[in-house]
Order: structure tokens, then C-alpha cells, then sequence
């Protein structure tokens, strides 16, 4: 483990030690506190220009927060994961939208699963993982009829 850890160079080690501690605070808050108290944190930011970021920077940041989130005390699902991904993009100034997903499994049971956007850009998933997902506004619009986000 020291040894990869060794591979890294400074920068890296530097978003994998931010990531991690964003892992521990998101994971903490999230376990302990009720969800009025972090709920602000699924917000959709507001709309701006398309960020300017660099596509491989924030690649290789997600790559490395995912590193972080292997790597800590439990599995961080993708809802951890993308609340710490969107808090470290929102420090390189990229605007990432939180998207919830559902779907039905073989024994009829609801999944959800989430992933982030920046604009049309999906950063931090595969368009095969995604697309077995129906938006979470879109599954329920045919059974709440009057349902909107708010």
C-alpha cells in the first residue's frame, strides 16, 4: 500500500488526501445527522456557462477521488461518491449536476443509483451503467400526475 501511495506524485496525493477526508466528512454527516440537514447538498447549481474545465484534469480528479473512496473505512456508494465529487469539481469551478436514477430489477424491486453531469458531459460514470436508469423526475411523472421538481 505505501508503495503506491509512493507512485503518486505530490498533486495527486494532495486531491487523494482532500478526497478522502471529504469521503469521512459526507460519510459522517450523512450517517448521523437527519437529511433536512444535508439535503441542500443534491441542490442543482445554479445554471452558468459550460465550465471551461480542463476534460482530462477532471477525469483524472474523478479517477482519484474514486481511488479515495475504495480506500476508506466502508463502501461509499454512488451517492457518497458523487456529493464528494461534486464538492471537489466545485473547487476547479465545474458546475456538476446531481442525477438520480431508478430502475425495476428482475424481482421488481427499485434501484437508484446516481451519477454527475456538467451540462450534456457525464463525468463520473459510463453511458451503459446510466442508460439501465430512467431519471427519478421521469419514472414518477406518469404516476403523480402535477409532480415537478423543485
Amino acid at each position: 500500500m505505501i508503495d503506491a501511495v509512493r507512485r503518486y506524485p505530490p498533486a495527486d496525493l494532495r486531491t487523494l488526501v482532500r478526497a478522502w477526508l471529504q469521503f469521512a466528512w459526507v460519510d459522517l454527516v450523512i450517517r448521523l445527522r437527519p437529511y433536512p440537514a444535508w439535503r441542500h447538498w443534491l441542490d442543482v447549481p445554479p445554471e452558468r456557462d459550460r465550465s471551461t474545465a480542463d476534460a482530462a484534469a477532471v477525469a483524472r480528479l474523478i479517477a482519484l477521488s474514486e481511488v479515495a473512496g475504495r480506500h476508506h473505512w466502508s463502501s461509499m456508494n454512488c451517492l457518497r461518491r458523487c456529493l464528494v465529487q461534486k464538492r471537489l469539481l466545485a473547487a476547479c469551478n465545474v458546475a456538476a449536476t446531481l442525477q438520480v436514477g431508478v430502475r425495476e430489477s428482475a424481482d421488481g424491486a427499485l434501484e437508484a443509483h446516481a451519477w454527475l453531469t456538467d451540462g450534456a458531459r457525464l463525468l463520473n460514470d459510463t453511458p451503459t451503467v446510466v442508460s439501465g436508469y430512467r431519471p427519478l423526475q421521469a419514472a414518477f411523472e406518469h404516476r403523480l400526475p402535477g409532480f415537478t421538481q423543485r
